[in-house]
């Protein structure tokens, strides 16, 4: 690949290795934590909602702003900056992150960039990754040295990888167009979006309607459903899927589908 093919800034690390680290001490500690344009993923909201141990419902209103980005058939949903001169994540305290331990995949990830290239033929995905450079970062100025591999286990951004594999699933639908037109089309956008964001919602949804009924799945999926947000997030997902495209991500029982 010949660098000038990718965006300015990125450049692709390859097999290779590259130095970086943030701590405390350093002078631009914090600079990247104000005035950020963050995109958060549905795995995202579990993790944060969890740590402050508050609902969807609330971490939504309180904490994201929701509108078209860069898909035009579907919203997405951005972090919601603190309403000071120099516009701080809301969880930034003088000695760090508040929610380090959930902190959003973007955090986690940074100072990589993760790019996923599908290759339909092998029904396989191949992960290219490159080094993000902010000229107010200090960071790639120290001389602790990481493969990606390393990177990776030490932010622990496996899982994220996972759960953020499963979204792009589903945000691909989402890029199509794929819900006609009229008062339809809209009650679906918005179902869809409880499914894929708000966890508690969706939940609700499920247990209080005839979703069960409608639908075959399994007990101990149902019942690991009940507690578990990933599991739920899971099958928030195969719905959308099965709504939007009628893919066999879940199986209605005969003659039944609609859920009331």
């Amino acid at each position: 690949m010949e660098k000038g093919k990718f965006p300015s800034g990125l450049d692709p690390i390859g097999q290779g290795t590259f130095r970086f680290d943030c701590y405390p001490g350093i002078d631009c500690f914090t600079v990247c934590c104000k005035d950020v344009d963050m995109y958060l993923y549905p795995y995202d909201i579990i993790r944060m909602k969890k740590n402050l141990g508050i609902s969807s419902d609330e971490f939504l209103g309180k904490y994201t702003l929701s509108g078209v980005r860069d898909n035009p058939f579907f919203p997405s949903v951005m972090l919601r900056l603190a309403e000071q001169p120099d516009k701080p994540c809301p969880f930034l305290l003088p000695q760090g992150c508040s929610i380090y331990e959930d902190r959003p995949s973007s955090c986690r990830t940074y100072p990589l960039e993760r790019a996923v290239a599908r290759n339909p033929e092998q029904a396989g995905r191949e992960d290219h990754y490159f080094l993000k450079r902010v000229p107010y970062c200090l960071g790639h100025k120290e001389q602790k040295e990481w493969s990606i591999k390393q990177w990776i286990h030490d932010q622990r951004v496996g899982p994220y990888n996972d759960m953020n594999d499963l979204w792009v699933d589903v945000d691909t639908i989402l890029r199509t167009n794929p819900w006609g037109k009229g008062k339809a089309a809209t009650q679906k956008l918005q179902m869809a979006f409880m499914a894929c964001f708000n966890v508690d919602q969706f939940r609700e949804f499920v247990f209080e309607t005839s979703f069960f009924s409608r639908f075959e799945v399994s007990e101990e999926r149902a019942e690991n459903t009940k507690t578990d947000d990933v599991e739920m997030m899971k099958l928030g997902f195969d719905w959308v899927k099965w709504l939007l495209t009628g893919q066999p991500t879940l199986t209605a029982r005969k003659g039944k589908g609609e859920v009331s």
